[in-house]
């Protein structure tokens, strides 16, 4: 559990302890007010949300009902649960079975998926061969999208785009989509994520391109270490013990 201060108690605890063990003996009015601050200090946590491929599956079987004749090209997420702000890190792509075919990953701010700033996930703007996300048998999968090319006069990454590419693959239900996130604010273990998902379906052999089909699915959160900020502190307090220490020995040596 962590304070309001954002450090956990057990964070906290040791900084002390260190702190206080390296100034006995040091009357320095700078230490002291290190430590007196030290729990006030505001502090940026950063977490990892994964959200896996079946999890998604299984919210678009929802929000989408042709979820089960899609084939998904791109997913746009958000943090819906958080109540401060907060900044994007790195992103990572799932795997896809062929390096050819490995999706593309960036932020993107659009009025047509909401408010704010998504993670983006998608196929690559000029790839010809494609690995999608689908909740298809591999024997529906086939039969409906392998070897199928497919373009659309959208502009991507909120369409297909102009370029023809091969659907061929599908992503592992056991691939996960990553994202960090940087906020002052304390989560738990997991968190609401919503965005937008587009597809290609198929209608009886006909196809065409799906936008902005709503998705809400729950992500694991995972809190990243070490906190840079608890080694900067820790940094900052050795710096004025070390200058309390040089102080009490000069005046050891004057006396």
């Amino acid at each position: 559990m962590k304070s309001m201060s954002g450090f956990t108690a057990a964070t906290l605890g040791t900084m002390r302890k260190l702190l206080s063990a390296c100034c006995t003996g040091v009357r320095s009015y700078g230490v002291v007010m290190a430590l007196t601050l030290l729990p006030t200090v505001a502090h940026a946590n950063t977490y990892l949300f994964s959200v896996t491929a079946s999890s998604l599956i299984s919210a678009l079987t929802i929000s989408d009902s042709d979820e089960s004749t899609s084939a998904y090209f791109a997913v746009m997420l958000q943090p819906s649960s958080l109540s401060q702000s907060y900044s994007y890190g790195a992103i990572t792509a799932p795997s896809t079975p062929l390096p050819a075919e490995t999706w593309d990953t960036g932020t993107i701010t659009d009025f047509s998926l909401g408010s704010g700033t998504f993670v983006r996930f998608s196929k690559a703007q000029s790839q010809t061969t494609v690995a999608v996300l689908s909740g298809e048998t591999a024997t529906n999968f086939a039969f409906d999208f392998q070897g199928t090319p497919y373009n659309d006069n959208l502009t991507w990454p909120l369409g297909w785009g102009t370029v023809s590419g091969t659907i061929q693959d599908q992503l592992p239900n056991t691939d996960t989509f990553k994202f960090l996130v940087t906020t002052n604010q304390n989560l738990g273990s997991t968190a609401t994520v919503t965005g937008k998902a587009f597809s290609v379906w198929d209608n009886a052999g006909t196809y065409k391109t799906n936008i902005d089909i709503p998705i809400t699915v729950t992500a694991t959160v995972t809190s990243q270490s070490p906190e840079p900020e608890t080694w900067g502190l820790l940094g900052s307090g050795v710096l004025l013990l070390t200058l309390g220490q040089r102080i009490k020995s000069r005046r050891r040596r004057r006396s």
